[in-house]
């Protein structure tokens, strides 16, 4: 080409999908480029550009576009083909894994297929032009990248060893024998390797492992212009074309894991930063064009093809709204003699201006890492864009002071025609000291008006503000306070009269107030947050004298304690450097200690020589300036930051907050802390967070005043005062004032207020209702100190709280200490409040509840027995006593065994309270008295009287409770159980299932309501045959119980025992027999002989032993249990009945043929009795004997019952069924008149 023609460069960035919004944009320039020259067809990019590159997905459009010299539609269709393909996500069950999240096959092999489809070999191209597709006949898929007859085309990729080093370029041209075998297809997928997107790939002869280029050099522009030097080193008069794919700052990727998102963040920064860069460099020249979708395509996922259209819309719109830039930049793209500007900007300095002033308090920072992101929009916004004034706004400590002195080094850099000024907003005195220095550099005298001199804040400003003026960046730097910044509210004034206004001057506030933010720059603010992860590694990496300790795994665990926050790393790096006899680990268990420790490590003074010399470097006194600015400003917030000192700095309810006057009083209070981002709002809800530091900066400050007992005596009044107490319809508020009330009551273990004792109670209270008895008895250590100095079993004068703590032990089964607590309780009731009083009453029953849990069922009938005889009047009173007595009474006797009229009385009453249960509020009582009933059903054999009566109390459920009330949970699980003892096992798993995944996410997971539903479902699976789901769910019940509750409790027990059920009908016999051997022990050390779980337990541990060959051990136990049955209940009982049959089938494998034969007639004559004809277990019974006096030689009793099964069997079983094939061989035995010693 000729040398005096313009050097013409495509540069596409990467983008995934988003490449289809470059080539949109592309092909609107290149109907542009046919319609100006009058062309017949719109001109191929390989046609007008010397050289096309790209990174990425941008490097497969410059393959598709220079090396097989497509047009831009043809492009389009391919690029749109390759991205469904590609992007389609791998099946398997770990998103975004190690090795991508989509196909690098799927890739290879859209892209030979794109090549097949526009190979460039004489051949293929003359069987397209017959109009005959070469996508199946095309032998080239692997045909080579290099090809010096094509457009000069350059793809970027890096080193996945060192990804920090400079990109490698793959070019058609090269002649490095490395590359030289590379295909097409390999270069793509090495350009295109992107970071948990697709795998990296080996290529080349050396096989060095490639990934894409895209989180450094997204946008290749910058390194294509300098390649294009290289090739053309005569050059002096550019054309570039940079098109972006619309990322912007704020780049979102869904159901994305959080490295993924800061990678894309990452990417999206270094193509801005390098787009401003280029623009600056190249700025006032026609060579260099950007054209990129600035808005609307945020929410486009990177991988999403499904997305295209939305792509096409939004860019189309884009298109449009640049019409005339995209005319102006065809109109020039052939025009010459354009004025040559430096390749780079360091030839910039060679040519500086002399006359531009700079004033900065500091040197640079050379210990500066990161924050690209925050640099790129302020560059772009200043000095792109040409913002007036923008604020930098953060948490103090957040590292603005130090952005803001790195971008003042920058613009002295790359804008040598601009004056830098910097001026302390700390002070009135700070200002004008700053302003002074600034006169000097500019060398502007102030004349002396009469006896004084000119105000110099005035003649700088003046100066400043005037058109003649070169081009100025100040910086106004901790303008924190609102008066200084513009003066008292009722007067105008502050600093702010004194900033210069020109269009020749860009300002930039730091502050950590939003409300100044806002008012000084007119809502133009960017955000400073808290550093990423690899950023703060990098700076604490820079600030240890021993740099390698910077990115150890201790250091990021501590980098996350210290929220990477740059002061906070600041702070530390300085004591290590100091005190090198502590470890980085050492160092972390001090801020994970006590209270003193911490406040004495964020309390430490550090020097910094780019911080100003009399400001606080403390971590924790840094804020201390603010909190006194806010109480200055409003008295009310900085109650409220007191208050805060006091509980968790997470998930702060508004409702737990001190009481205002006005609302208004209350959101600008709020309003003022946001502002500050000492709190932040979750979303729309009523919770707010604290940073963590800055609570351990709130109490610093609370102690330096000496306020810290009287702040928590408040804290702990307000807490009581707005503490939610509607317990079974506020439970969600409730839960969210618990971590802060726990919080509150370990921070005030030496205040004894009686309000204390309040709080005290009600976390008790919510901690039970939350199943969540262990935080109770660790907590309750705490308060036994302020029971000490009581005499010996006197209740502490706050009866509730042993009442509760009576409660919480029997929820973990621990009794005993339950039993101790309650009588406590019940003795200081007596004894303070007389016989006659509903709390006496209403603890005593709880006493007796704990004794039937305990099996004590004679103490709780005696209990109960003695207030129904001696309380009437008080139960007449007081129905929800009256209901709850009774129940007790029919639960205790039900359990006990005890045939008793309770369950008339309490019939009876019912009947006469339901019909105005609404209007007195008993809807509640009654449901309860209900289920005890159902209960007592159930376990009297009577199922089928529960199914309905529960049926009926479900319904009244549904009218009056919400489906995850407690109460309306207790009746489902009670339908539940009564459908098991009906063997209605589906419906029982319908009832169930849903009521578990409520409870799950409404109850805590060792509530005991979560695990008997738990248990229950388990039970029903058993049962139904699903024996893997009941193991699922039985094993976790039995894990929350082993770490929650004593081994004697009685639902651990239990869940053991059906848990060694499961394992037996798994045929896992050793841990069964093991499980089964623990519950045995445990009922023999806390249980009579004569206890029916105990007994149970026993019936099947035999059971086992007969399963695994121990028929002496199996033998021994059962007949225990037979014996122990015989005596205790009548011979139709089902468990008796149970224990003989299983007896007599061990007697029948130890050869014991006629003390099986008695027990199975037994067995078999009362079945008769009492079950239907086809019961199968009355049929297995018949079956048994059947067998045993075919073992006895009595072969007409054996045929006579083989006979009676078999007719049984023809009238219930299908042909095929193993047990009815088995009753007949066994029938056809005895007919042929098998000898008497047959095995059986």
């Amino acid at each position: 080409m000729a040398t005096s023609a313009p050097l013409k460069i495509l540069s596409l960035d990467g983008g995934g999908i988003r490449g289809l919004s470059s080539l949109l944009i592309l092909e609107c320039i290149m109907e542009k480029m046919r319609e100006s020259k009058g062309l017949s067809d719109m001109p191929r990019p390989c046609e007008v550009f010397d050289l096309i590159g790209g990174t990425s997905t941008g490097g497969i459009i410059a393959i598709m576009l220079g090396r097989l010299k497509m047009t831009v539609n043809e492009c389009i269709q391919a690029y749109r083909k390759l991205a469904e393909q590609a992007f389609t996500p791998k099946k398997g069950r770990i998103p975004y894994s190690s090795h991508g999240a989509f196909s690098a096959t799927a890739l290879e092999d859209a892209i030979k297929q794109a090549i097949r489809e526009s190979c460039v070999e004489a051949e293929c191209v003359a069987q397209r032009t017959r109009g005959d597709s070469t996508e199946k006949t095309c032998p080239h898929s692997e045909m080579k990248f290099r090809d010096k007859s094509c457009t000069k085309t350059v793809v970027l990729a890096i080193t996945k060893d060192d990804v920090d080093t400079s990109p490698t370029l793959f070019t058609t041209y090269g002649t490095s024998m490395d590359l030289d075998s590379c295909a097409i297809w390999q270069v793509a997928r090495a350009t295109s390797a992107a970071t948990t997107f697709f795998k990296p790939i080996t290529i080349g002869r050396d096989k060095i492992e490639y990934i894409d280029a895209a989180f450094g050099y997204n946008n290749p522009c910058e390194i294509l212009i300098e390649e294009a030097q290289r090739q053309w080193p005569g050059a002096q008069e550019l054309r570039i074309l940079s098109i972006g794919t619309g990322l912007g700052n704020a780049v979102k990727l869904d159901n994305s894991r959080v490295s993924i998102v800061k990678a894309l963040k990452k990417m999206a920064t270094s193509s801005q930063r390098v787009a401003s860069s280029l623009a600056n460099r190249y700025s006032g020249s026609n060579q260099y064009h950007r054209f990129n979708v600035d808005s609307g395509m945020e929410d486009v996922v990177l991988s999403d093809w499904k997305k295209a259209s939305a792509i096409s819309s939004h860019t189309k719109s884009y298109i449009r709204s640049q019409d005339r830039a995209l005319q102006e930049f065809v109109d020039k793209l052939d025009q010459t003699s354009i004025p040559p500007v430096p390749s780079t900007p360091e030839s910039t300095k060679q040519s500086r201006p002399t006359s531009s002033a700079y004033h900065f308090p500091f040197p640079r920072n050379r210990r500066f890492v990161g924050r690209e992101q925050v640099l790129a929009e302020l560059q772009d916004r200043l000095f792109a864009l040409h913002t007036p004034c923008v604020s930098l706004v953060g948490l103090g400590g957040v590292g603005k002071t130090q952005v803001a002195l790195e971008l003042a080094y920058w613009v002295k850099e790359n804008h040598p025609d601009h004056c830098v000024f910097w001026v302390s907003a700390l002070s009135d005195a700070t200002f004008e000291q700053s302003y002074s220095g600034i006169a000097k550099k500019l060398l502007i005298t102030q004349r002396i008006c009469g006896d004084e001199k000119e105000d110099v804040k005035v003649i700088v400003q003046q100066h400043l503000s005037s058109s003649a003026v070169q081009p100025w960046f100040l910086i106004v730097d901790n303008a924190d306070d609102r008066d200084l910044v513009f003066g008292p509210s009722d007067s105008q004034g502050g600093i702010s009269q004194y900033l210069p206004t020109s269009e020749a001057g860009v300002t930039l506030f730091t502050t950590r107030s939003r409300e100044v933010a806002v008012d000084a720059a007119q809502g133009e603010i960017v955000d400073l947050c808290e550093m990423e992860e690899d950023e703060a590694a990098g700076l604490f990496a820079r600030l240890l004298v021993q740099h390698d300790l910077g990115k150890t795994e201790p250091a990021l665990e501590l980098l996350k304690e210290l929220t990477y926050l740059p002061l906070a790393i600041s702070q530390a790096a300085a004591y290590l450097n100091k005190n090198i006899n502590v470890s980085i680990p050492e160092y972390l268990a001090l801020l994970r200690g006590t209270e003193q420790d911490l406040v004495s490590l964020m309390s430490k003074e550090f020097r910094d020589s780019t911080r100003y010399a009399n400001s606080q470097n403390a971590v924790a006194t840094t804020w201390i300036v603010s909190f006194e600015h806010i109480r200055k400003a409003n008295e009310f917030a900085a109650s409220l930051l007191s208050f805060i000192s006091c509980i968790e700095p997470k998930a702060i309810p508004q409702s737990i907050l001190p009481r205002s006057e006005t609302q208004e009083q209350l959101a600008s209070a709020l309003g003022l802390l946001c502002g500050y981002a000492f709190l932040t709002r979750r979303g729309d809800t009523d919770l707010y967070d604290m940073h963590s530091l800055v609570h351990t900066a709130t109490r610093v400050w609370i102690q330096d005043q000496a306020k810290t007992d009287g702040t928590r005596v408040d804290a702990i009044r307000c807490v009581v005062d707005n503490f939610p107490r509607r317990w079974s319809r506020q439970r969600e508020q409730w839960l969210g004032f618990l971590p802060h009330a726990i919080s509150l009551l370990r921070r005030s273990e030496n205040i004894e207020v009686e309000e204390r004792l309040d709080l005290l109670d009600f976390v008790i209270r919510c901690l039970t209702l939350d199943g969540r008895w262990l935080d109770v008895v660790h907590l309750f250590e705490g308060f036994t100190t302020s029971r000490q100095g009581l005499p010996a079993g006197e209740a502490h004068p706050h009866h509730s709280l042993d009442r509760s703590l009576g409660r919480v032990y029997s929820g973990i089964g621990q009794h005993t200490k339950a039993i101790s607590y309650l009588e406590t309780a019940v003795l200081a009731y007596r004894r303070q409040r007389g016989e006659d009083d509903v709390e006496l009453l209403a603890a005593e029953l709880d006493l007796a509840e704990v004794h039937i849990g305990a099996r004590n069922y004679s103490n709780a009938i005696a209990i109960i027995e003695n207030i129904l005889a001696n309380s009437t009047d008080i139960l007449k009173a007081s129905p929800t006593l009256l209901l709850r007595s009774h129940a007790l009474l029919v639960r205790a006797h039900g359990r006990a065994g005890q045939a008793t009229n309770a369950t008339d009385t309490l019939q009876h009453i019912l009947g006469v309270l339901k019909p105005t249960a609404r209007r007195d509020g008993l809807e509640s009582d009654i449901l309860s008295a209900e289920r005890s009933l159902a209960e007592i059903y159930i376990n009297n054999n009577q199922p089928d009287r529960a199914v309905r009566l529960l049926k009926y109390v479900m319904d009244d459920d549904a009218i009056l409770l919400p489906e995850d009330a407690f109460t309306k949970l207790h009746s489902q699980y009670w339908l539940g159980k009564a459908y098991v003892a009906v063997k209605d096992y589906e419906q029982a798993i319908d009832v169930l299932e849903p009521v578990v995944k409520i409870s799950a996410r409404t109850i805590g997971e060792e509530h005991i309501l979560r695990l008997i539903l738990e248990h229950c479902l388990a039970t029903a699976y058993l049962e139904d045959g699903q024996v893997a789901r009941a193991r699922e769910l039985f094993e976790h019940v039995v894990d929350v119980h082993a770490r929650t509750c004593a081994a004697e409790d009685t639902y651990r027990l239990s869940s053991e025992y059906f848990l060694a059920r499961t394992y037996v009908k798994l045929g896992e016999m050793g841990k069964a027999c093991n499980l089964l051997e623990h519950v045995v022990a445990t009922h023999t050390r806390i249980s009579d002989e004569e206890d029916k779980f105990r007994l149970e337990s026993e019936c099947y541990l035999a059971q086992t032993y007969r399963k695994l060959g121990q028929l002496g051990k199996a033998c021994q136990l059962l007949e225990h249990v037979v014996a122990t049955f015989t005596r205790i209940l009548d011979e139709e009982s089902k468990s008796r009945l149970w224990s003989e049959y299983y007896l007599a089938r061990t007697y029948l494998e130890l050869r014991e043929l006629e003390k099986a034969c008695q027990l199975l007639e037994h067995v078999a004559a009362t079945y008769a009795k009492i079950l239907d004809e086809e019961d199968e277990t009355r049929l297995k019974s018949e079956f048994r004997l059947a067998q045993t006096y075919l073992g006895l030689g009595q072969l007409d009793m054996a045929i006579g019952l083989f006979e009676h099964v078999a007719m049984v069997d023809a009238k219930t079983l299908e042909l095929d069924d193993p047990d009815r094939l088995m009753n007949l061989e066994w029938l056809e035995h005895a007919r042929g008149q098998i000898p008497s010693n047959q095995e059986i």
